[in-house]
């Protein structure tokens, strides 16, 4: 076999191997109600973070945005432009 098949066959092996190791040895945690709800509390709360913060920067940045379109001195330059 070629070199580089049997490097990546034995470090796909080697991978596998260790995420089964992890996950054998999170197993007694995993069997424990209370490591679960925690892991759920934890996730929705980091979730609901995340969203609200993206609604927050877009919220703003919407509102800058159409600010800079109501000004007066873009308005006149519209109409100049428009004119010439």
């Amino acid at each position: 076999m070629d070199d580089a098949l049997i490097t990546s066959t034995s470090l796909a092996g080697g991978t596998l191997t260790g995420v089964t190791q992890m996950l054998v040895s999170l197993s007694p945690w995993l069997q424990m109600p209370i490591v679960v709800v925690v892991a759920g509390v934890v996730a929705a709360v980091l979730a609901t973070v995340i969203v609200r913060g993206l609604n927050f920067v877009l919220t703003a940045w919407l509102s800058l945005r159409d600010n800079a379109r109501d000004k007066p001195e873009a308005k006149a330059q519209d109409s100049q432009s428009t004119t010439q």
